[in-house]
C-alpha cells in the first residue's frame, strides 16, 4: 500500500516564510519603537528648553513692573515725607497708562492710602503693605477685583526717605491677561499652548479662557470625561515651584504632555502642553514607509525562498526518478550531467 508522501517543498516553505514573517514584524515594530522613543524624548526636551526661557521671560516682565515701581518711589517728590498722599497721587497719575496698569496706590507707614481713582482706605492689614514696610517687594496671588471683575496681580515695593527710612509703600495692579502675551508667543507644533498657574494652583493663562474666567485650580479640577488625577498631581509638583519638570496626563480624551518651570521665586509657574498625537505626528510618515519596505522586502525574500525550494526539491525529484529506474531493472538510465556537476551534497548522490 504506498503510503502519501508529504511534501517537503511545502513544509520548507510553511516553516521559513512565517518565520521570516514573525522576524520582519517583531523587527519593524523594535525599530518604531526605538524612533518613537527618541522623537519624544527629542521633541520633550525642546518643550522643556522652551519653557524654561518663557519662564524667563515671564520673570523679566515682573522685575520690570517692580523696577518701573522703584522708579517712582525713589522720585524725590515721592519720597518727601512733607508732601501729602493726594499731591503724590497727582504725580503718579501720568505713569498710570504710561505702565498699563489699572491702578497705583500710595499709603504712608500707618496704612492710610489714596490710588489713582482717588479712593482712600487704610491697607495696613494686606499682605503687600506688611511685606513692603519691612522693606521687601511684593508680589500677590492674582485676585477677582471687584471693581473691574478682571484677575489682577499687585506689585508693591517700599519707599524710603533721603535718609533710607521706609516712610510707606507704592503698589500698581495690573491685568493678569499681561501674561497672555507670553501664550502668543509660544509656538510648538500644532497644538502646543502654554499656561501659568499661581503658588495655589490657579490658572492665571490658559488657552481655554475658561479655565481662567470660573477661576480653575489644577490641583483640584474634574472633568465629566475622564479622571485628572494625573493632571491634578502635576499641578502640585507645579505650585511647589522648586525645580522645572515634564508629565503626561489624559484631558478631555486625549492624551497630553507637559513641561513646566517656575517664573523666579514669585511662585508663580509656567507650563507648555502638547497633544502626544502631534508630538509624535512625524512617526506617521515613518510608519507608512516602514510598513511599504517591510511587505516588499517580505514579498521578495519570500519569492527568493520559493524559488530556491523548488530547485532544491526538483533536483531531489531527478535523483529519486533515477533510483526507480534502477530499483525497476533499468540499468542503462542516465542523468543530465547539469545535476552532477553542482559538487553538492544532491549530486554526491
Amino acid at each position: 500500500m504506498n503510503k502519501k508522501i508529504k511534501s517537503i517543498k511545502v513544509k520548507i516553505i510553511m516553516f521559513l516564510i512565517p518565520m521570516l514573517l514573525a522576524a520582519f514584524i517583531v523587527l519593524s515594530g523594535l525599530g518604531y519603537k526605538f524612533a518613537s522613543d527618541s522623537l519624544r524624548a527629542s521633541n520633550l526636551n525642546v518643550m522643556s528648553e522652551m519653557t524654561k526661557t518663557a519662564a524667563a521671560r515671564a520673570n523679566d516682565q515682573i522685575q520690570s513692573e517692580i523696577k518701573n515701581l522703584e522708579v517712582i518711589a525713589s522720585n524725590p517728590n515721592i519720597s518727601n515725607e512733607s508732601l501729602s498722599l493726594d499731591d503724590k497721587i497727582q504725580i503718579i497719575k501720568p505713569a498710570l497708562k504710561t505702565m498699563k496698569q489699572l491702578e497705583i496706590t500710595v499709603s504712608d507707614n500707618d496704612g492710610n492710602s489714596i490710588n489713582t481713582a482717588g479712593n482712600k482706605k487704610n491697607i495696613k492689614t494686606t499682605q503687600s503693605f506688611m511685606k513692603s514696610i519691612k522693606g521687601e517687594n511684593a508680589i500677590t496671588n492674582p485676585y477677582l477685583d471687584p471693581n473691574t471683575k478682571k484677575k489682577v496681580i499687585s506689585y508693591s515695593v517700599p519707599i524710603k526717605n533721603a535718609s533710607g527710612k521706609i516712610i510707606g509703600i507704592i503698589t500698581s495692579v495690573k491685568d493678569c491677561m499681561d501674561f497672555s502675551s507670553i501664550n502668543n508667543e509660544v509656538s510648538f507644533l500644532k497644538t502646543g499652548s502654554s499656561l501659568i498657574v499661581d503658588s495655589n494652583g490657579n490658572f492665571i493663562v490658559a488657552e481655554d479662557e475658561s479655565l481662567v474666567s470660573q477661576n480653575k485650580n489644577i490641583t483640584t479640577m474634574t472633568s465629566d470625561k475622564g479622571s485628572l488625577s494625573e493632571l491634578n498631581n502635576i499641578g502640585k509638583s507645579m505650585i511647589i515651584g522648586s525645580k522645572s519638570g515634564m508629565g503626561k496626563y489624559m484631558y478631555e480624551g486625549n492624551e497630553k504632555y507637559i513641561t513646566y518651570s517656575p517664573i523666579g521665586t514669585t511662585g508663580l509657574s509656567i507650563g507648555i502642553t502638547v497633544d502626544e498625537k502631534d508630538l509624535l505626528n512625524a512617526l506617521s510618515s515613518l510608519a507608512a514607509v516602514d510598513t511599504v519596505v517591510t511587505i516588499i522586502m517580505i514579498l521578495l525574500i519570500s519569492t527568493i525562498i520559493i524559488w530556491f525550494t523548488i530547485r532544491v526539491i526538483n533536483r531531489l525529484h531527478v535523483a529519486k526518478n533515477y533510483v526507480d529506474n534502477i530499483a525497476n531493472g533499468d540499468f542503462f538510465s542516465q542523468i543530465d550531467e547539469k545535476y552532477v556537476k553542482a559538487n553538492d551534497e544532491i549530486s554526491a548522490i
